[in-house]
């Protein structure tokens, strides 16, 4: 990304920059449209589908306070953020994020929940832009 802005203001075009960071964005993947986006656009299936569903299935979750546990709970959605794989399944959960942001024309690079979208504008367009308001 800091090479397609310097490129960009060598011949004096600026560059519009956008940083998204989702907050919870790991907790918030549903498991059942993880699976169909693996399978359907990135055309996983057979050993490979089934060990990553095994990975997200059967999770539960509970709470301790002051030694007093809660019942557990089934997890449907989430994947593991201090896990090699969880940034992974995350940006595929996100890709059709990420293909309409370059359909309407953004650069974008992702790591797990962090996006930059940018794009390259002259810099005349921006003043214009930024006094209309």
């Amino acid at each position: 990304m800091i090479t397609d802005v310097l490129h960009a203001a060598d011949p004096g075009v600026v560059s519009l920059l956008c940083m998204h960071d989702l907050s919870a964005a790991f907790d918030t993947v549903d498991h059942d449209i993880l699976i169909g986006h693996l399978q359907q656009s990135f055309g996983v299936k057979g050993l490979a589908l089934s060990w990553i569903e095994s990975f997200l299935s059967n999770r539960t979750q509970s709470v301790s306070i002051d030694g007093v546990q809660s019942t557990r709970s089934l997890l449907t959605c989430g994947v593991l953020q201090g896990s090699v794989l969880g940034p992974v399944l995350f940006l595929v959960y996100d890709a059709d994020v990420i293909a309409i942001a370059r359909r309407h024309g953004l650069e974008v690079h992702s790591y797990a929940d962090d996006t930059r979208l940018y794009f390259d504008a002259d810099p005349s367009a921006v003043e214009k832009l930024v006094t209309c308001g």
